[in-house]
């Protein structure tokens, strides 16, 4: 008799190994014994995300096997002679990868719990717009190669994210891209912008894996749908949500890359109704910052012979001036972030060994509320960071001495964030592997949230700040230095990256 009730609530991984799931969140008890990715459960996005033709054709099937089975039993009996020509032999329908993919990316790195506070990046928007996926759209398709990427990355079987089955995906999402591009009305909605934006994710992830330059191409092609996008109102809510989440992608590759930031009124000019909190408060000062940073980066006066000149010694004064004064209002945004944003402060002796041997600095390490806030903090500390080495490198006696203290200050501060960030991992592991051990207050155990947020964002909200920190290894204690390097290669080896980075490498040579 054919199962006439609701649909297996257990995850996809259970369902093809045909054994019963336990539906344990964040993942599976069964998954996490024998080390497999568990993808989460379909909730409601089952009926966002999967083609519906397919359950059609699925049921269209299941009736043809029993209809096929009952005349195969009429004709053992003999009632039916002409039955024979009715049999049909089916084969098995491919596994579908595509919605186990995105159930994984989604239930992975769009949808875990956490404090809505630091909202100000794109995906958060994602969810809000799974009513518009259709199959075959652009948004769908750039979905889709999001997910691929991530999904095999994370596959132990698989550890690739530029696989082949991602690149098909990626040629029919450009192609589609560049239809959209096409269309008056197309090229300024929504769900392009998003594609662009997802599209930008996936090359800045597979350029960090193989150690490849940052590339600009999706970012400005966002910047100019952006601008587009002025002249039509864009007054929904989320429309509101993706220009607040397509900023802090721009000002994000902008501080990783040393580049400027268009600051183009059409981009930064705040329609009525728009979100705030202190998330989107920091991007705001990041364009400061950015931009100060590619001033020094890109003068003319860089080079040391010029550095006597007039023109020399004015710009530096100027750039000065500005770096002072983006310190000023840096210093000032911890005042308006929520009380329970505050760290709080664990001594070493709390500590279990494996967390101290996988990597402690010091005499103490901080938990947060969750790992947004602890990536938010650690966002205006990178921000820091940069503006106090552009003190210490261009001012002079006590000022920069004072940069100098500051800069190994924060270091510490960010050092002190890595074991709840990163826990024991020291090599690379299942998704929801829960034998690691984090940090945490007596009587606190940590939650599962936890284990699941960190293995999905800890490791890779650390590549910035560690790389920023190797940037400014000149002006670090010896024990820092060496401590940073130790965990950026700890950090290499637990995400399987090729290489670091050409840049980084000599900054790890250097120290």
């Amino acid at each position: 008799m054919p199962h006439a009730g609701g649909p297996s609530r257990g995850c996809q991984t259970c369902k093809q190994r045909h054994v019963k799931c336990d539906e344990t969140r964040p993942a599976c008890n069964r998954c996490i014994k024998t080390k497999r990715v568990c993808p989460g459960y379909k909730e409601g996005l089952d009926l966002v995300l999967r083609d519906q033709n397919k359950v059609a054709k699925a049921s269209a099937e299941r009736r043809q096997r029993i209809t096929a089975r009952s005349r195969t039993q009429s004709v053992e009996d003999g009632s039916s002679p002409c039955a024979f020509s009715a049999l049909v032999v089916h084969t098995p329908l491919a596994e579908d990868r595509e919605f186990y993919a995105q159930t994984f990316f989604v239930s992975a790195f769009v949808t875990p719990i956490h404090d809505t506070r630091t909202d100000r990046g794109y995906l958060e928007v994602l969810p809000l717009m799974f009513d518009r996926l259709k199959p075959g759209s652009l948004l769908s398709l750039s979905l889709s190669v999001i997910s691929h990427s991530l999904y095999a990355a994370w596959e132990p079987q698989i550890r690739n994210g530029e696989n082949t089955e991602t690149q098909i995906a990626y040629s029919n999402a450009i192609a589609a891209l560049r239809d959209a591009l096409r269309s008056s009305s197309q090229c300024v909605s929504d769900e392009t912008l998003m594609a662009v934006l997802l599209l930008g994710n996936y090359e800045s992830m597979i350029n960090a894996y193989m150690s490849r330059p940052p590339t600009m191409e999706h970012v400005r092609g966002a910047i100019a749908i952006m601008k587009k996008r002025k002249s039509v109102e864009m007054t929904s809510h989320i429309s509101k949500r993706l220009l607040v989440g397509a900023r802090s992608s721009i000002v994000t590759k902008a501080i990783q890359t040393s580049q400027p930031v268009d600051t183009a009124p059409e981009l930064w000019q705040d329609p009525e109704g728009m979100p705030h909190n202190p998330a989107i408060q920091l991007d705001m000062m990041s364009v400061e910052v950015a931009n100060l940073t590619a001033r020094v980066t890109n003068s003319p006066y860089a080079c040391v012979s010029d550095s006597g000149s007039n023109n020399a010694m004015g710009h530096t004064r100027k750039t000065l001036l500005r770096a002072h004064a983006v310190h000023a209002q840096l210093l000032a945004w911890p005042r308006i972030t929520p009380n329970d944003w505050a760290p709080i402060r664990l001594n070493r002796k709390a500590i279990s060994q494996e967390v101290v041997d996988a990597g402690f600095h010091g005499d103490h390490c901080d938990i947060y509320v969750d790992i947004p806030v602890c990536r938010t903090w650690n966002v205006w500390r990178v921000l820091c960071l940069k503006v106090c080495l552009l003190v210490a490198e261009l001012d002079e006696d006590e000022v920069a001495i004072n940069a100098i203290l500051e800069i190994q200050r924060i270091t510490d501060d960010i050092f002190a964030s890595i074991p709840f960030l990163m826990g024991s991992k020291v090599e690379p592991a299942a998704m929801y592997d829960t034998e690691f051990e984090f940090p945490c207050r007596p009587s606190h155990p940590v939650p599962l949230s936890h284990h699941r947020s960190a293995a999905a964002l800890g490791g890779t909200s650390l590549h910035l700040p560690l790389q920023t920190i190797l940037g400014a290894i000149a002006f670090l204690k010896e024990e820092q230095a060496a401590f940073a390097i130790q965990q950026f290669h700890r950090l290499l080896r637990c995400y399987d990256v090729v290489r670091a980075p050409p840049r980084v490498q000599n900054r790890l040579k250097s120290g």
